[in-house]
């Protein structure tokens, strides 16, 4: 309870409150509840108050005690100068004796001298009355003082008593406020605070006293203890001034606040007709009232409780404040301007709480290491919703830094330690949407780099390459229907060297080079693009690292000698067939028959054998270049017309080349233990288009593709139960609700995770909560005609010949159209 807040309270009672109520009955005993509550904070307050005045009497009765004695031991010494010396008088009187005898002795006749005029003529000096009024005067106030300090404990003896006699809760509520309006009413706590201005006053008085004790007797000295004592009364009259100046200054005496009331009084005056905040006309509420109001002080509380931080211990409990502390507006502005300070220790606080969360290992007890690991999974996950959208907690230049590898691999073994220890379901869930923050803020950090070319230019390119993929999967079937493929190839020995076979193998190598080069070109103006994602740097990001296992083109297979053949001395790649091999081994082109016959075949494969592995891209890649050995082989190329052009061997048998094993991007070293060769998301474009939503996305804002990399996340660890709350806040973090324009790569992103979400086949399916905000989230962004077709096409509608008769007639509205494609998402989740 505020001390102010009561004495408001008690002022109005006392003005309104003429007439004592008498209430014809009492409360029932469920009223105690509220009166202990009461009561508890009432011996809070009365604690602290009277524990203060209890230190301040003690220190005063103290310095009283001292200072009396030493203003006593000087007033005994000044006080004889009141009245005349007796030993002066003798001297006076031995002095006319002897003028008397001498006058007697003296021929001369003479008068003798009065004595009555040495004794009662007599009168002190007037530096002497001054000094003994101030001495007494300062005397006089410092036993006053402690007189006073002495009943001032008394009284508080005999409230503390008279409140706490009483046990029952009402009781001692009404006494107590009846007590507590009666020190307020005589003002008591006024009367405590000006008792050490009786001191001071005592102080100074004697200093005054002293200076004119001293200048009779010997100026030097007067005017040496008149510097000190100079120098005391300014350092006394700054300090008085200081709190009136500035109100956090630690130095304050009684006087300062007399001068706060004066300075309220003149600037409450001066402003009466601003509509600006007030300060209080208390100087300690007033303190109390500029420290809330400054945002300041929190910065500088929350910078120096983490310099305090020395151990683990210390370090857990400043982490399980986080969450906290940032849900609300001013802990997100707070932290976020604290950040931006130069050499700001709270930039180094995620890495110190990723070291924190290394050491919850199995070897710590369990409940320890579950609480620790709450604690620090909850903080980070706070921080980085905080980090993943600046402008929406308030910090437009916050700076963006990249998170390391060792910070999802950190994430990634403490979900496997949780998921085998039965850990929190609220811990996990954070863990792995921290995970999947942490990708947006690697987009975010990458695209302030990013050499991107032109989106136009990468669409088409895209839509290129995939048709090249296409082109040469229709190839290689064309080249299999001509040789009556897979059946010519069990028997080697027949001979086919008709022109029908060398017309459709020039025609299949023309085909192939034209795909090849499409890939070729995709890949080149790509490869920038990876370099600045910094998948080149061994990231495991679920989403992007995927295309990192795309075929060398550095190292893709070449046909050098194909002169022999189609009658042009050029060299054809089967780099298409490289890719296609790779996609289906990852499962985003359908497999060919007979997958795994063609690795035992090696006569077939003669230009290709060196280079064929027993992997499962290897077998892949034997299907698909087997029609044309096979061709090859049914050809039987003259070997003397080979040699007759300068070919000592087989040249077109041994100029292939083939390294395959090594399934690096562009050079790029990457650990394949750590990628995943499974597709992460659907492709119903094609790989490359997807590719190219991925990137439009991350240039537009990043909205989607976190949310595919959570969603990627909780396929790979497979939870049993999802904490919904979690995954709402993500998703409202990265993708605010209402209505926003994304682009056409964005809007095809969030049909292709709303896709994958409803086809997930997890026995405690994703919640449905979960997938109705993301079909909101779908509903008020569709916008283009592409994404409403193709989530027509894939997600389904409650009306599927509305595409067909948009097209026809044009009469189907394009919003009634988007609620179909809605009112379907709902009943497949309501299944």
């Amino acid at each position: 309870m505020e001390e102010g807040s009561e004495v408001s309270i008690v002022s109005r009672l006392s003005l309104t409150s003429k007439v004592e109520f008498r209430f014809p009955h009492r409360y029932d005993e469920h009223a105690d509840t509220l009166w202990s509550f009461y009561v508890s904070e009432a011996d809070q307050h009365d604690k602290d108050i009277t524990e203060t005045w209890k230190v301040d009497m003690d220190s005063t009765l103290i310095f009283a005690g001292l200072f009396s004695a030493t203003v006593t031991a000087f007033i005994v010494e000044s006080s004889k100068q009141l009245k005349q010396d007796s030993g002066d008088v003798s001297n006076a009187l031995l002095a006319q004796i002897l003028a008397a005898q001498i006058a007697l002795l003296s021929p001369e006749k003479s008068t003798l001298p009065s004595i009555a005029n040495i004794t009662f003529n007599f009168v002190p000096p007037t530096s002497a009355v001054v000094v003994n009024v101030l001495w007494f005067l300062s005397l006089s106030c410092s036993l006053s003082a402690a007189l006073c300090a002495t009943l001032v404990q008394q009284w508080v003896k005999d409230y503390m008593q008279r409140v706490q006699r009483h046990k029952k809760p009402l009781r001692r509520a009404r006494v107590r406020a009846f007590l507590f309006n009666g020190t307020q009413k005589w003002r008591m706590n006024e009367v405590v605070q000006c008792i050490p201005a009786l001191l001071h006053l005592s102080l100074f008085l004697f200093f005054a006293g002293l200076l004119v004790f001293l200048g009779p007797i010997s100026p030097a000295v007067a005017c040496t203890v008149g510097t000190v004592i100079i120098c005391c009364l300014i350092s006394y009259g700054l300090a008085t001034l200081a709190p009136v100046i500035d109100l956090s200054s630690p130095y304050e005496t009684v006087l300062s606040t007399t001068c706060w009331n004066l300075r309220h009084r003149v600037t409450s005056w001066y402003h009466q007709y601003d509509n600006h905040r007030k300060s209080s006309s208390q100087l300690t509420r007033a303190r109390t009232q500029r420290a809330l109001d400054s945002y300041f002080q929190d910065i500088y509380a929350l910078l120096s409780a983490l310099s305090w931080i020395t151990d683990e211990r210390e370090l857990q409990q400043f982490s399980a404040g986080i969450p906290g502390f940032l849900e609300s507006e001013e802990g997100r502005w707070t932290w976020g301007r604290a950040l931006e300070w130069e050499s700001s220790p709270l930039s180094h606080v995620e890495a110190r709480i990723f070291t924190l969360l290394d050491s919850c290992s199995t070897v710590m007890e369990s409940k320890s290491r579950q609480v620790r690991a709450s604690a620090c999974v909850g903080a980070l996950f706070a921080m980085s919703r905080h980090q993943a959208n600046p402008r929406k907690f308030l910090v437009v230049d916050l700076p963006l830094t990249p998170p390391k590898y060792s910070m999802r691999r950190s994430l990634s073994e403490y979900i496997g330690v949780a998921i085998t220890g039965n850990d929190d379901t609220m811990s996990i869930t954070k863990a792995i949407c921290t995970m999947a923050l942490l990708s947006r803020r690697t987009y975010h950090h990458a695209f302030l780099h990013l050499r991107l070319p032109d989106m136009k230019l990468i669409y088409e390119l895209s839509s290129k390459a995939d048709e090249a993929l296409k082109e040469a999967d229709l190839a290689r079937k064309s080249l299999e229907d001509v040789l009556g493929f897979p059946s010519m190839v069990l028997d080697i020995g027949i001979e086919t060297t008709t022109p029908t076979v060398a017309a459709v193998l020039e025609t299949y190598l023309s085909k192939l080079l034209i795909s090849s080069h499409d890939l070729h070109t995709w890949m080149k103006a790509m490869a920038p693009v990876f370099s600045d994602l910094g998948l080149s740097r061994g990231t495991s990001d679920r989403i992007l690292s995927w295309y990192s296992n795309l075929p060398c083109i550095r190292r893709s297979v070449t046909y050098q000698n194909a002169e022999a053949l189609v009658g042009t001395p050029q060299s054809f790649e089967f780099y298409a067939h490289e890719v296609l091999a790779f996609m289906r081994a990852t499962s985003v082109y359908p497999s060919l028959s007979d997958t795994s016959h063609f690795i035992r075949i090696d006569n077939c494969l003669l230009p290709f054998t060196t280079m064929i592995d027993f992997t499962l891209e290897g077998r892949h890649l034997a299907r698909e270049l087997s029609p044309f050995c096979s061709a090859l082989n049914s050809l039987n190329p003259d070997l003397s017309l080979l040699r007759s052009q300068g070919h000592e061997e087989l040249a077109w048998k041994e100029n292939i080349v083939a390294n395959i094993g090594n399934r690096d991007y562009i050079g790029a070293e990457f650990p394949k233990e750590h990628l995943s060769y499974d597709p992460p998301i659907f492709m119903p474009r094609g790989p490359f288009s997807t590719l190219t939503y991925i990137l439009d996305d991350i240039q537009n804002g990043c909205r989607v593709v976190p949310l595919l990399a959570l969603f990627a996340e909780f396929k790979t660890y497979t939870a049993k139960v999802f904490d919904t709350s979690v995954i709402l806040q993500t998703i409202d973090t990265v993708f605010p609700p209402g209505p926003e324009t994304l682009t056409d790569g964005s809007q095809m992103l969030l049909v292709i995770l709303l896709h994958e979400i409803l086809i997930w086949n997890n026995p405690q399916s994703f919640p449905k909560v979960v997938i109705m905000q993301l079909a909101e989230r779908l509903k008020d962004t569709l916008q283009s005609e592409l994404s409403l077709t193709a989530a027509e096409q894939i997600l389904g509608s409650t009306n599927p010949r509305s595409s067909e008769s948009t097209s026809r007639d044009g009469t189907q509205q394009f919003a009634t159209r988007v609620e179909c494609v809605y009112n379907h998402i709902v009943q497949r989740t309501s299944l």
